[in-house]
């Protein structure tokens, strides 16, 4: 009977874990790339081929912070940025970066950045237009040259 046997899980674990180590760059370009995904350490300790514990303890080594936390993090990250670079509503950002709705990305954008994603756009845009509209600190118009 030469034929392939099923290995245990706990063999499965091991090589998973000296082919893509657990919490490893793969696992960080898939919470990147897919940000919108409902990731859960559980998923991503499977993918891993390690246990939950084992996933969360070396994420944590490796990134300095829980699997979880750092998720909500980048995604807020991706959310200021989206709401900076582009005109799609706060609900639209929400879903593509992982909240189910607006109001769930406005309580964490809040909670973290103290104050809420509209604000946070419009703050950006402000400075923009201060930039771009050659306005000194005060908003008034800068002359050029000394003249009127």
């Amino acid at each position: 009977m030469g034929g392939a046997r099923a290995r245990p899980l706990h063999d499965r674990r091991r090589r998973g874990d000296q082919r893509r180590g657990p919490a490893g760059p793969a696992h960080l370009r898939e919470q990147h790339g897919r940000p919108e995904r409902p990731w859960t350490v559980a998923a991503l300790a499977e993918e891993a081929g390690v246990s939950r514990a084992t996933f969360a303890r070396r994420f944590g080594e490796l990134v300095g912070r829980p699997p979880m936390a750092y998720l909500a993090h980048w995604r807020l990250v991706l959310a200021a940025d989206l709401l900076v670079r582009t005109e799609d509503t706060v609900e639209s950002i929400a879903h593509q970066v992982g909240y189910r709705s607006a109001f769930g990305l406005s309580v964490a954008f809040h909670r973290v950045h103290g104050t809420r994603p509209g604000h946070h756009r419009a703050a950006a845009a402000a400075r923009r237009a201060g930039q771009e509209g050659g306005t000194t600190g005060k908003g008034s118009p800068r002359t050029v040259g000394g003249g009127r």
